[in-house]
């Protein structure tokens, strides 16, 4: 931690080796010279810092954030102003001190614009995405879940809301719940992956989508992705029945040629009587 002491007029009486790297400075170079004077060469307003000082006149102590250019490089800190009474509780000095939080607020940053990356990503994918915590608390929801589903973060605020609105049926609602919890349960405690399911989602709307869930849990929180192949499923559903109907088709074509056959052979021993027979008969 940086500390600077200074009297009453905020010349320098104490400039600890934290200091000296901080502000580029020695000890020898600043005792003695104005604060005010230090502070202006690194970028810190001299207004800032007698607002600093007045609030310290009225209430002992200020804290603050401040930032400093030194050498073309910009840092953070987190700053304190302390007064410095006698014993008839005059103020006769100020002592300040400096924690550089460049690292954390670099941190802080870097996680806002990863968030922020994170949020584009999510609302450009073209499948559904949402994630809840642990207590069924629903975090997000992105764009395209509600486009495909109709529902809004206010519409299901919980996992149970959720539940309830996209399984209206009582019977599949108890099933696929029951599963579902099985299944989170069990990768928990093998630390392995949910296993994907197939479910058919009732939308706002009343339409009815089949989609296939993916969970991802991690930590106290459950990433679900929804990707949704009603297309598919309908298309699928075409090709089974023309695949049934070609079966019928040829299942038919056999049968009346077995037919054909008998009928071949009853029609040619008629023939081979009557030509035995009397015409006459």
């Amino acid at each position: 931690m940086a500390i600077i002491a200074a009297d009453s007029s905020l010349k320098i009486k104490y400039f600890n080796q934290v200091a000296e790297k901080m502000f580029g400075y020695t000890a020898e170079h600043v005792i003695g010279r104005s604060a005010s004077e230090i502070h202006s060469l690194n970028n810190i307003s001299a207004d800032r810092l007698d607002k600093a000082l007045e609030i310290v006149r009225e209430k002992g102590e200020h804290a603050f954030s401040s930032k400093m250019t030194r050498d073309g490089v910009c840092r953070f800190y987190d700053g304190r102003v302390t007064g410095i009474l006698d014993k008839e509780n005059q103020l006769v000095g100020y002592v300040l001190s400096f924690n550089d939080v460049t690292q954390h607020k670099q941190a802080e940053q870097a996680a806002r614009a990863s968030e922020k990356t994170l949020s584009t990503l999510m609302e450009s994918m073209p499948v559904s995405v949402w994630w809840f915590d642990d207590d069924g608390n629903v975090e997000y929801i992105n764009r395209c879940f509600v486009e495909q589903f109709g529902y809004t973060l206010d519409d299901i605020p919980t996992l149970k809301d959720w539940f309830e609105r996209a399984y209206p049926d009582p019977e599949y609602y108890n099933a696929y719940v029951a599963k579902r919890n099985a299944e989170v349960a069990k990768a928990r405690k093998s630390g392995k992956s949910v296993p994907p399911r197939e479910a058919k989602i009732t939308c706002k709307d009343g339409t009815v989508r089949h989609v296939i869930i993916n969970n991802y849990i991690e930590d106290r929180r459950t990433l679900a992705i929804l990707t949704d192949i009603t297309e598919q499923k309908i298309i699928h559903d075409q090709v089974l029945k023309m695949q049934k109907l070609e079966s019928l088709g040829v299942l038919a074509g056999g049968i009346a040629h077995d037919f054909n056959n008998i009928l071949t052979s009853i029609l040619g021993n008629i023939t081979l009587a009557q030509m035995l027979m009397d015409k006459a008969h």
